[in-house]
């Protein structure tokens, strides 16, 4: 019979518990069932400015889903636009866009945000913007994003 070290079993236990019970970061990692989950869609977000004027800002909001093949499709569009002014102050607006149902998986929509900030132009402005495709009001199973965007703030004609 061969002795091991108090050494050598607390390394071996290390190892184990440091190892991953399963790859999570595999696209077709099964689940504790057994059963094979296809990887999830990304929801692609892009904004752009349209007006910058008094105490009001105008954005542009597009947004992609990558993949068509949904299990659900959505039938709406639930989308919170972050302005954050001086001193972190935050400038909300919640929409909720209705999808034509020949384009469930991209939309555009456009969004004032009111705000009590003087911007002196040209400035870097921060938003955040969320999307979140939803079902009859329920967005399991759908893809939602969220993105951080620094836009600049410029003077137009």
């Amino acid at each position: 019979m061969r002795k091991i070290s108090l050494l050598t079993c607390v390394c071996l236990l290390a190892a184990l518990s440091a190892a991953p019970a399963h790859t999570a970061a595999c696209p077709l990692a099964g689940t504790p069932d057994g059963k094979m989950e296809a990887p999830s869609p990304v929801l692609q977000i892009n904004t752009s400015i349209i007006e910058a004027k008094g105490n009001r800002v105008v954005l542009e909001i597009q947004w992609h889903i990558e993949q068509d093949n949904l299990a659900v499709t959505p039938s709406e569009a639930s989308i919170i636009a972050i302005l954050i002014g001086a001193r972190g102050k935050e400038y909300k607006v919640f929409s909720n866009v209705t999808l034509e149902p020949n384009k469930r998986g991209s939309g555009t929509t456009r969004v004032v945000v009111n705000h009590g900030e003087e911007f002196t132009v040209p400035t870097d402005t921060r938003f955040v913007v969320s999307v979140a495709l939803k079902r009859n009001g329920n967005g399991r199973g759908l893809p939602s994003g969220k993105r951080e965007f620094v836009l600049r703030v410029t003077k137009t004609n």
